[in-house]
């Protein structure tokens, strides 16, 4: 049987999207394990990051997204070890 994949949209304001995008150690990181990612345009126009994968995944990225943002930028790595 397949793995159940989710797709999540992620609506960044474009400097944290920009930054995101050129943070190529935890992208690669977060392509090896397994998720896909594109750039969209959203409902309200503007680029959004959409990246499909497993649940926890997703939601690992939801939280470094979330951590960075409450650090103001602060670029921190998930544990992608599990």
């Amino acid at each position: 049987m397949g793995r159940l994949l989710r797709t999540a949209v992620f609506d960044l304001p474009a400097p944290e999207l920009f930054l995101f995008l050129r943070d190529t150690v935890l992208v690669r990181g977060l392509v090896l394990s397994g998720i896909r990612f594109s750039v969209v345009t959203g409902e309200n126009g503007r680029s959004v990051l959409k990246a499909e994968g497993e649940s926890q995944l997703l939601e690992q990225l939801e939280t470094t997204l979330r951590k960075r943002r409450a650090v103001g930028q602060a670029w921190l790595l998930p544990d992608l070890s599990s």
